[in-house]
């Protein structure tokens, strides 16, 4: 498995209650990074998970599935201590 740094970006919510609409227009997306083993690359969509089993790999945790058309990079980082 290939560990990859994920850069993509999430939807950001304004906290609840009323707000000036000229204030809501200006609201963006919020850009984060995921680290984690790459399971999968479909058309669509990627799926990474941060934990995997030490002994067999069978298992893996943390598992999620980052649409491409939120992607804007996945940088393949150096070989992870148990693959």
């Amino acid at each position: 498995m290939k560990l990859v740094l994920v850069e993509w970006n999430d939807t950001y919510e304004m906290e609840a209650g009323w707000h000036a609409l000229e204030d809501a227009k200006k609201w963006k997306p919020y850009t984060c990074c995921s680290v984690g083993y790459l399971l999968v690359e479909h058309d669509d969509h990627i799926v990474i998970c941060a934990d995997s089993g030490v002994n067999d790999n069978t298992e893996v945790g943390r598992v999620q599935a980052i649409p491409r058309s939120c992607i804007n990079k996945v940088v393949k980082l150096e070989k992870g201590l148990y693959v």
